[in-house]
């Protein structure tokens, strides 16, 4: 009996502290008991409406990229319609100028 417990002191010893708390059996003290804490509005606010509103958020964000992606979208429309406009018109009136050097040098 007297072998088995000094073989256990020293292997004790011999470990490192974190493993010695692992395989302690000694639970650590309990906090004391208090009263219930007090209620704090801003706290209970969030703890039962902080799904609503983050979806409300999440939803609200998505909309306005939707909204503003499909603007960019059209934007983009209405700039190459009045650039190939443009390059219509350009070319018209160089053909409209060659012709008339064309037919004023023969």
């Amino acid at each position: 009996m007297f072998r088995t417990t000094r073989l256990v002191g020293t292997a004790t010893r011999r470990m490192p502290v974190f493993q010695r708390r692992l395989q302690s059996t000694q639970q650590p003290p309990e906090p004391p008991k208090s009263e219930e804490p007090k209620s704090n509005p801003h706290r209970d606010f969030y703890k039962y409406r902080s799904r609503p509103v983050f979806k409300s958020v999440l939803v609200a964000i998505f909309t306005y990229q939707v909204l503003y992606w499909g603007w960019l979208k059209l934007e983009s429309m209405e700039t190459k319609h009045n650039k190939e406009g443009e390059l219509r018109s350009i070319e018209s009136e160089i053909r409209r100028h060659a012709q008339g050097r064309k037919s004023g040098s023969t």
